[in-house]
C-alpha cells in the first residue's frame, strides 16, 4: 500500500484519529525477530498449543497465562500438591492471543475493558507491556513483537470494588478520551448491526511493517521551536509549583501535567499534521490534542470542584490565557 493511500484513509471522528494518531506513535521498530505460526497440528498438539510453544521458545510472551505453552517449564521448581507434580508454565494470554489466533503476525492491540475493575498486579503487568514493551511472568521476561498498542476503558459510574489506576500509571496512556452517548442515527447503527444474522467482513488495510514505516515517518516530520516551545509552555504552565503557571491554575490544581504530556503534544501534532497532508505540524494542532492529552494529567482541587471546574474548564481557560 502507498503511504499516500494509508494517509488517506476515511478518518469519521475525533476519536478515531486519536486512535490513529496513538497507533502511529505506540512502537517505533519491529520486533528483531520473526515467527510463523501453524494452524495444522505438529507432533500431537493443536497449532494453538504448538504456536504457543513456539512464541514461548522464540521468548515472545504474554502478560496473563491464558493459554498453556506445552513444555515450556518457568520459574524454578514446581510444587507437588496430593503426590502430583505441577510447575507453572508461560503461555499467551491477551497481548499475545490475536497473533496466535489469526495464523497471523499483526500488528498486537490489547483492548483492557474497564481497566479500573482488574488488580493491581493485572495493572501493573499492562503497563509493564506498554512501556517497557515486555512481560514478566515469574522470573521469566518475554519481548512483545511490536508494533503494539493498548486501549483501556474505565466506566466513570460505579466505583464500587474497583481498583482505580494511580496518576503515574496514568500517564502511560497517550490519549484519554470521553465517550458520550450514540446520536439516535448511531445508535440505530448499532442495533441493526448487532440485532441481525447479518456479517461484516473486515479487510486488512495496512500491515504490520506499513505501520512501523509510518512510526519512523512521524518521528522525522520537522517541528519548528515555537511549535515545541508552546507545546512544553502549555505542559509547564497546569503546574502549580511553575512559575509560568498563572494565578487561576494555583488555585484550582493540585498536580499539573509532566515531561510526557509535552513529548505527546508534539508527536501527536506531527501524526495530524501528516493525517492531514501537511509537512509540519503548527500551535492550532497542538491546541487541536490538548484536551485528550491533559485531561488525565491534570488533577483539579477542591476549589476547582467548589466552583464547578472540570478539567476540560480549566484547559480551555489556559489556553486562551496563553493566547494573551
Amino acid at each position: 500500500m502507498a503511504t499516500e493511500e494509508v494517509i488517506q484513509t476515511v478518518r469519521e471522528t475525533p476519536e478515531i484519529e486519536a486512535y490513529r494518531i496513538g497507533l502511529l506513535e505506540s512502537a517505533k521498530k519491529l520486533a528483531d525477530q520473526g515467527i510463523t505460526l501453524p494452524t495444522q497440528q505438529v507432533a500431537g498438539l493443536t497449532g494453538l498449543q504448538e504456536a504457543a510453544r513456539r512464541q514461548a521458545e522464540a521468548g515472545v510472551g504474554a502478560f496473563m497465562p491464558y493459554v498453556e505453552a506445552a513444555g515450556q517449564t518457568i520459574g524454578g521448581a514446581g510444587q507437588t500438591l496430593g503426590g502430583v507434580e505441577s510447575a507453572l508454565r508461560a503461555g499467551a494470554g491477551p497481548v499475545t492471543q490475536e497473533m496466535i489466533t489469526r495464523n497471523m503476525n499483526p500488528f498486537q492491540q490489547a483492548v483492557a475493558d474497564e481497566i479500573n475493575r482488574a488488580p493491581a498486579k493485572v495493572q501493573s503487568a499492562l503497563l509493564e507491556a506498554m512501556q517497557e514493551k515486555q512481560v514478566t511472568i515469574g522470573d521469566k521476561t518475554f519481548k512483545l513483537s511490536l508494533p503494539f498498542l493498548v486501549m483501556a476503558t474505565q466506566n466513570p459510574v460505579e466505583q464500587e470494588g474497583t481498583y482505580p489506576l494511580p496518576e503515574a500509571q496514568l500517564d502511560r496512556f497517550m490519549f484519554n478520551l470521553e465517550i458520550e452517548y450514540p446520536s439516535s442515527k448511531e445508535e440505530i447503527s448499532i442495533v441493526r448491526g448487532t440485532t441481525s444474522s447479518n456479517k461484516t467482513n473486515l479487510n486488512a488495510v495496512i500491515t504490520k511493517s506499513e505501520i512501523s514505516l509510518l512510526q519512523e515517518l512521524i518521528k522525522r516530520v520537522p517541528s519548528s521551536d515555537n511549535v515545541v516551545e508552546y507545546a512544553v509552555k502549555l505542559s509547564a504552565s497546569t503546574r502549580p509549583q511553575s512559575e509560568l503557571a498563572p494565578d487561576f491554575i494555583k488555585k484550582t490544581v493540585d498536580w499539573g501535567a509532566g515531561p510526557r504530556a509535552s513529548q505527546y503534544l508534539v508527536l501527536g501534532a506531527k501524526a495530524k499534521a501528516v493525517l492531514d497532508g501537511r509537512p509540519s505540524p503548527n500551535i492550532s494542532d497542538v491546541k487541536s490534542l490538548a484536551a485528550p492529552i491533559l485531561r488525565h494529567r491534570v488533577l483539579p482541587n477542591f476549589n476547582a470542584e467548589a466552583d464547578g471546574l472540570k478539567v476540560e474548564n480549566i484547559i480551555d481557560q489556559l489556553i486562551d490565557h496563553l493566547e494573551k
